[in-house]
């Protein structure tokens, strides 16, 4: 889908652009209500009685569709309080119900992932995609089409409902052959509201603030939808960027919470991970910084300077990120909802305020510098304040080792920045790699620990 958002991008310009994204920034403000750790609740329960029964389901689904009627509620309110007009409501409402759509087929998904059956797992998660492509693939592509902006609205429209359909079909197949079960009472409700409840803040918070800086940037500032688009420009990267490292995120999840008890074990696998995850990613953000106006230029109709600060800045918050979702999954293996809930708070707080001081001046520049410097504290803090107590010492040693591979790679990739862009990620990731083994960060007996602990 990332290429067609650069097609779409590409063929309706900036401003058009931009008034779409804010209102899809709007429709996502308050999706977490839609979902509010359901669906996470689902796949730990589906291997109990009360997830596994017809009746436990069909609680869910009512939970759900109360959660759905808040979540519209919110959405309307917001449209209302930003002052849309009438075809700008109607996206939204468009955009709304397919986060509404997503998140039945999430649940559903999850309820078939709890079962064992990954077939119609793996054919729900790809489903509404694939759809989406092909349609968008024809009305970009096609001669005698002229596309509207909105119509890409109601393309995803399409391909969510589908999907949907295919998944509830499914799910009435499944509720027929699971057994029934006495009534649910009022108790059993607010047991699961209470078990996702901190779930749910988690997903606020990170929506939040991730869509904090782009409605500040369409709603203060006069040239506000313009400003929206340069940002969105670089953002849609970054959000593809985190689908990906969200996935990683629930593999780690599965494998800490094996090793949870074996605290080195757990220690060779974090380090792994930061070699093997957060090194490269670091790499690449360093050659794509070194380059942007060449990839601007290559990827987009409307190439400037300021477009290549913006996504500079977006392609940079790539690293804290992916130092996150490897210690997020650390902390929700090792029941550290509460602090993970603190610490994305405090990342909050400094969006919400240098946002404030920067966007008047740097506009969409100052929300991407906010967002960047939001990622890096919840890094910090997310080591800092690890469940798993590493000494001083060994984390100061990586870090200036890392530190030290990081800025002479920088130095190589802009030594060879008349080299092209394939020859100098080339040679940053052979120097990278080749300095973790200089300076002992990877060894034979290292390899063997990560091997035993994934086994």
């Amino acid at each position: 889908m990332l290429g067609i958002e650069v097609t779409v991008q590409n063929r309706f310009g900036v401003q058009d652009y931009g008034t779409y994204y804010s209102i899809l920034s709007l429709s996502y403000f308050f999706s977490f209500l839609l979902d509010f750790g359901i669906s996470k609740y689902q796949s730990v329960s589906m291997t109990q009685e009360t997830g596994s029964n017809r009746q436990g389901i069909l609680l869910l689904l009512e939970l759900k569709g109360w959660l759905t009627l808040a979540y519209l509620i919110m959405s309307v309110l917001g449209g209302v309080y930003f002052k849309l007009n009438t075809p700008q409501f109607v996206s939204l409402l468009a955009l709304c119900f397919c986060q509404v759509f997503l998140s039945y087929i999430l649940f559903i998904r999850s309820t078939f992932s709890g079962l064992g059956q990954f077939f119609w797992e793996g054919l729900l998660s790809i489903l509404d995609r694939s759809i989406m492509i092909v349609v968008c693939a024809l009305w970009l592509l096609l001669p005698w089409f002229f596309p509207k902006i909105k119509e890409f609205i109601w393309i995803q429209f399409f391909g969510y409902a589908c999907s949907l359909a295919v998944a509830a079909s499914a799910l009435i197949k499944l509720l027929k052959s699971r057994p029934a079960a006495s009534a649910t009472s009022s108790a059993s409700r607010m047991k699961i509201l209470y078990f996702t409840f901190p779930f749910a803040y988690l997903a606020s918070l990170e929506i939040i603030n991730d869509r904090i800086g782009i409605l500040a940037l369409g709603n203060f500032l006069p040239d506000g939808t313009e400003q929206t688009g340069w940002y969105a420009y670089g953002q849609r990267w970054l959000d593809a960027f985190k689908m990906f490292a969200s996935l990683v995120g629930i593999v780690l999840l599965t494998y800490y919470a094996r090793l949870i008890q074996t605290r080195q074990k757990l220690i060779s696998l974090i380090k792994f991970c930061l070699l093997g995850i957060f090194l490269p990613i670091s790499v690449i953000s360093i050659v794509a910084c070194l380059n942007t106006t060449y990839l601007t230029t290559k990827l987009y109709h409307s190439a400037s300077d300021y477009l290549s600060t913006i996504f500079a800045l977006n392609i940079l918050t790539f690293v804290p990120y992916s130092i996150i979702y490897i210690f997020q999954s650390l902390f929700l293996a090792n029941g550290g909802i509460k602090r993970l809930n603190i610490i994305f708070t405090v990342g909050l707080v400094v969006n919400v305020l240098l946002s404030l001081l920067l966007i008047k001046s740097y506009k969409a520049v100052g929300v991407s510098i906010s967002f960047l410097a939001s990622a890096s504290v919840i890094a910090f803090l997310q080591i800092v304040f690890s469940p798993v107590k590493i000494k001083f010492i060994s984390i100061a040693k990586f870090g200036v080792k890392t530190v030290f591979i990081l800025s002479s790679t920088a130095a190589i990739c802009y030594l060879l920045s008349n080299s092209g862009i394939f020859l100098q990620l080339v040679a940053g990731m052979v120097w990278a790699m080749g300095l973790v083994w200089l300076l002992n960060l990877f060894s034979l007996s290292f390899w063997h620990e990560v091997r035993d602990s994934m086994l």
